[in-house]
């Protein structure tokens, strides 16, 4: 009786080392995938019309593409598909290791959002993550900027228009753009550019190239990243005849 006493003990004692040595080595197996992930950087600029996604470089040479991943909540497993019930918002997806910026738009205004940016080996094994980085959505409309006043005659054509007061996180150049066809002139649907300006501040203009005519004028402030750009704001169009 005294020895299958001790046999069983033996057997328990058999069974928790091997319980606890199963147990060292997933932590262990943990802690060397841990290690193979590297760390990226991730910042994240919520603007009018959309939010501005900036990830690090990576730098190892298992480098096959970047896809960054959205969520509700926190859960953004490293992973490819998406898992835990997020998501790949598209445009993010880049086998350029030098690109590190996108956009992402129709976003619900007020809304938590949570983002992950991975690169990718050939076989969508995670090389590195950034961690998980939340951002609260503004409007997905861009912000009005009022009226686009209009006077003048051709040779001496002159616009103003109130600034984008926004962060300058936000904005990359303004665009003037104008159609002789199209009333609602955008310069993300190809409508032509009457001007440039770089400076943020930048209130007006004095055009002396346009020849005469009826336009349709809009002024855009537009945000540019690397795979992808978005209006941030704009005027309400100015439908204007240009005199000789």
């Amino acid at each position: 009786a005294i020895g299958n006493k001790e046999q069983k003990l033996t057997d328990e004692q058999l069974m928790e080392a091997f319980t606890f040595l199963q147990t060292r080595a997933e932590e262990r197996m943990a802690e060397m995938n841990a290690k193979a992930v590297e760390a990226l950087g991730l910042t994240l600029t919520a603007c009018p019309g959309g939010i501005v996604l900036d990830w690090s470089k990576y730098g190892g040479d298992r480098f096959n593409h970047y896809t960054t991943l959205r969520n509700t909540s926190a859960s953004i497993p490293l992973a490819y598909p998406p898992q835990g019930g997020s998501v790949d918002p598209g445009g993010t997806h880049t086998t350029d290791p030098m690109v590190t910026s996108a956009v992402d738009t129709g976003l619900t205004a007020g809304t938590t959002y949570y983002y992950r940016a991975m690169a990718f080996d050939a076989e969508d094994g995670v090389v590195a993550a950034s961690a998980i980085r939340s951002v609260v959505a503004k409007s997905p409309d861009p912000k009005n900027l009022g009226t686009l006043s209009a006077s003048g005659s051709a040779g001496a054509l002159d616009f103003a228009w109130a600034p984008f007061g926004g962060a300058a996180a936000c904005f990359s150049y303004y665009k003037l753009v104008y159609s002789e066809s199209d009333p609602t002139p955008s310069y993300l649907e190809g409508s032509s550019i009457l001007m440039y300006a770089g400076a943020q501040g930048t209130s007006g203009y004095l055009d002396e190239a346009l020849l005469p005519g009826t336009y349709w004028f809009r002024l855009q402030a537009i945000r540019v990243t690397e795979l992808g750009k978005f209006i941030v704001a704009q005027t309400q169009v100015t439908k204007f005849t240009v005199a000789s």
